[in-house]
């Protein structure tokens, strides 16, 4: 099973896409459909992927690892081959599910569609009713009609229903399950000899000739790595908002225009009943509505006569009851007859909307809040220096373009004209720069700064987005190849290189001698340090190596030890001592957790085994080619 896993981990990462990313639910797999045009890049079951869906998954990607890594963020690492081919394998992987959902019939009901629909953050409101008004919001943004945005909705779930389905459908045999438990917590009792190499470098007997055989058996290991002195400028958006003054007035004049941006507007809680205008037509319905405000008036209650009557299906069970909303947030009709009532208790009405004939109830008034202007002074600041920067920036950000193209043998030019600082970063390296956090440390930077062009004549960079609202253009000022020393330049380093492979062989040496002393003396062995007791899970620290020797111990055989080489660090031995099994009540107490888990691991498996057999039927074909050459069309351009 594990081995599976391991084999199809690819595979369960592009399934997992599906399941976690929350922008399919609201976008879709038809969105992509509707995209034609360019090359086709790949085919499932004869539909194409073209190069305008795969844009598109792109940006959606990008907008994702903007949001989730902020400024660490390199646009660049998009463009790199590995990840424009797991963005591929994404699209073909839901291209398949669909596929597959409409080969098996697999069909959604209204009430799983209903539960996405509700689902969808910012659709409810806050007394945590469906909010019609904001839906239609929702679907005006995307552009979409209700009917064709919950069509959409249907596919989606149909795409998700096959993996899921699949993984909950897979069990675990419990013998699997209790073995996997007490193999991961059962506890043994170890101590520890370590043979440090650092104790054997006084010990070793390498000369001259030696460190000179190693030197030139192994040049590559002193190469001296090419390098590059590199100036550079950078234009931050921040940089641009500190600089902009804004005028008191403008900022008075911002909150006098806006008041309902500073606090909470008024709200009302109102009940309504609706008569529909239905087939029997708009004068009978009022008749209606009239009959039953002469019930109301008579002595019944509002919310009885709700109950009974109202043709709103939502309020109907509640009394009527709208809950609290804004004027804004209503219909209009609706909204106006409330906001028109004085207080609780009192009823408007008949008044008509597009609906039918309404009576309405006010049930409460919350009054307007509206936060003084010394409170809110700091964030129309900020506010209005973040307006006016995200103008001057894009502005600002076309000068320091052009600006380092057109005078490309300096960057004073560009920082002058936007006072802006020149930096210098010295020994920067295909790798990047010493300095970890250097902005230089982006791979498109790196691949500007090393390009043939660069190092050769010495030109800016174009100026490169480097993510949060930032671009860099550098120039190589000093550029120095790779070169391979003399071996006087590193005889001191080449001499410590030896030693210490020479001290860590001789610490192996003495470790496994005393390995073999301390198995034939049994509990008698001597040397060992404290005794700790470990399990699997609490281990890490020692190592994989350590751990499976460890663990891998015969426990019927006791004092045990094994050898676990440390590399250039030197060698352990470790002594088991003790194996402590899980009594029968702590294996029922854990079982119930690890069966859950690998009934998870055998779902993820067969899920993964399902997809590929689905990918064979539907004879995927990809055409990577096509991917890189519109690639190399834009590096051209």
């Amino acid at each position: 099973m594990f081995e599976s896993i391991r084999n199809h981990q690819r595979i369960l990462q592009l399934i997992l896409v599906i399941l976690i990313f929350p922008a399919f639910a609201f976008f879709g797999l038809p969105a992509y459909d509707r995209m034609t045009g360019g090359d086709s890049i790949a085919t499932v079951a004869g539909t194409q992927i073209t190069m305008p869906e795969f844009e598109q998954a792109q940006r959606e990607q990008m907008d994702r690892l903007r949001e989730s890594l902020g400024d660490s963020f390199d646009p660049s690492m998009l463009q790199e081959p590995a990840v424009q081919r797991e963005i591929l394998e994404g699209l073909i992987t839901r291209h398949t599910l669909f596929w597959a959902a409409r080969e098996e019939n697999i069909s959604v009901t209204d009430d799983e569609l209903r539960r996405l629909i509700t689902g969808i953050p910012g659709l409810t409101d806050e007394e945590g009713r469906f909010d019609r008004e904001r839906y239609a919001t929702l679907l005006a943004a995307r552009g979409m009609s209700e009917a064709g945005f919950e069509y959409e909705q249907r596919r989606e779930l149909a795409i998700r229903a096959l993996p899921e389905s699949i993984g909950l459908t897979a069990l675990s045999p419990k013998p699997v399950v209790e073995r996997l438990l007490r193999t991961n917590e059962q506890v043994r009792a170890v101590s520890m000899r370590v043979f440090r190499a650092e104790d054997y470098v006084a010990s070793t007997e390498s000369g001259e000739a030696e460190f000179r055989k190693y030197f030139e058996e192994n040049p590559r290991e002193f190469e001296i790595p090419e390098f590059a002195k590199v100036e550079y400028v950078m234009l931050r958006a921040e940089d641009v908002a500190a600089r902009i003054e804004l005028d008191p007035k403008a900022v008075r004049e911002y909150y006098d225009q806006n008041p309902g941006s500073f606090g909470a507007p008024e709200e009302r809680h109102a009940s309504h009943i609706l008569v529909a205008t239905g087939a029997e037509g708009r004068e009978a319905a009022r008749a209606r509505i009239e009959a039953l405000k002469a019930e109301i008036d008579a002595g019944k209650a509002f919310d009885t006569v709700a109950r009974e009557t109202s043709d709103d299906a939502a309020s109907k069970d509640s009394g009527g009851d709208l809950g609290w909303f804004r004027r804004d947030d209503m219909i209009t009709e609706v909204a106006d007859a409330a906001f028109g009532l004085e207080k609780a208790g009192e009823i408007a009405g008949p008044v008509e909307s597009e609906f039918g004939w309404h009576l309405v109830r006010l049930e409460g008034i919350r009054e307007a809040a509206i936060k003084p202007f010394e409170e809110v002074r700091e964030d129309i600041t900020r506010e209005l220096r973040a307006q006016q920067a995200r103008l001057r920036y894009g502005e600002a950000a076309e000068d320091f373009s052009n600006s380092v193209y057109e005078q490309g043998d300096s960057l004073a030019p560009a920082a002058e004209q936007l006072g802006l600082e020149v930096m210098t970063a010295d020994e920067v390296r295909r790798s990047g720069a010493r300095d970890p956090s250097s902005p230089l440390n982006r791979p498109a930077v790196l691949r500007a700064i090393f390009a043939p062009q660069s190092l050769s004549q010495r030109q800016n960079t174009e100026a490169i987005d480097i993510g949060n609202g930032s671009l860099l253009a550098a120039r190589v000022i000093d550029y120095q190849p790779a070169r391979m020393p003399a071996y006087e330049e590193i005889e001191a380093e080449v001499a410590a290189r030896v030693k210490a492979l020479e001290a860590a062989r001789l610490a192996r040496e003495a470790g496994e001698r005393a390995l073999a002393q301390a198995r034939e003396a049994g509990a008698a062995a001597e040397g060992f340090g404290e005794t700790q007791k470990i399990s699997r899970m609490s281990a890490a620290s020692l190592g994989t190596e350590a751990v499976q020797a460890i663990f891998g111990a015969d426990p019927e055989s006791l004092p045990g030890f094994v050898g676990v080489p440390q590399g250039s660090s030197g060698y352990a031995i470790f002594r088991i001592s003790e194996v402590e099994d899980l009594d029968a009540a702590r294996v029922d107490e854990r079982l119930r957790a690890y069966r859950d888990q690998a009934s998870s691991l055998y779902g993820q498996a067969e899920t993964a085994a399902v997809f590929e057999l689905l990918r064979a039927r539907a004879d995927v074909k990809v055409r990577m080619d096509r991917l890189t050459s519109s690639r190399d069309d834009e590096d051209e351009e």
